[in-house]
């Protein structure tokens, strides 16, 4: 993955597409990050942020932001982590992004429970959680009504068939 990410990188740096330059190293720095590579992963998260900014992409900048609190917490620097989570979700909140917030949640309440400070965890673990569910019920009622027009779909189609055999 990190060598297909690397050639993406490189063509998207061709064409000039910012987009997906950051995509190319989002996946890059994840997989230095899995690979305990931290400050490799913090190197290429700079990056995206850098070109998110560039070309104001709040979803690019969103979905970096938590995982360089990630990255913090991993370094035992919960201070820097909620720092970061703290943006993160204030811009996830700005623009709707339920399933950024829902991870940022998660990983405040890492950085709080790192820092010793339970209530905190607490706190950000139970939003967490609620979220988590709600996300989980929408996904569900979505893949639930998709199969129901499924089926509707099919029932009709059955119907037609028969019309036309008569």
């Amino acid at each position: 993955a990190y060598f297909y990410a690397g050639g993406a990188l490189r063509a998207s740096k061709v064409i000039g597409n910012a987009y997906q330059q950051g995509f190319a190293y989002r996946t890059m720095a994840d997989i230095d990050l899995r690979k305990n590579r931290i400050e490799g992963a913090l190197g290429k998260y700079w990056k995206i942020l850098s070109l998110a900014e560039a070309v104001d992409n709040r979803f690019l900048e969103v979905s970096t932001l938590h995982r360089v609190g990630n990255a913090f917490i991993r370094l035992n620097q919960p201070d820097s982590a909620l720092k970061y989570l703290t943006k993160n979700v204030e811009v996830a909140r700005q623009f709707g992004y339920g399933n950024e917030l829902d991870k940022a949640f998660k990983l405040i309440a890492d950085a709080y429970a790192q820092k010793k400070l339970l209530p905190e965890a607490l706190e950000y673990q139970s939003r967490y959680i609620k979220l988590h569910d709600s996300l989980y019920d929408q996904r569900n009622g979505e893949q639930l009504a998709l199969m129901q027009a499924r089926f509707e779909t099919a029932l009709k189609e059955a119907e037609i068939q028969l019309l036309k055999k008569d």
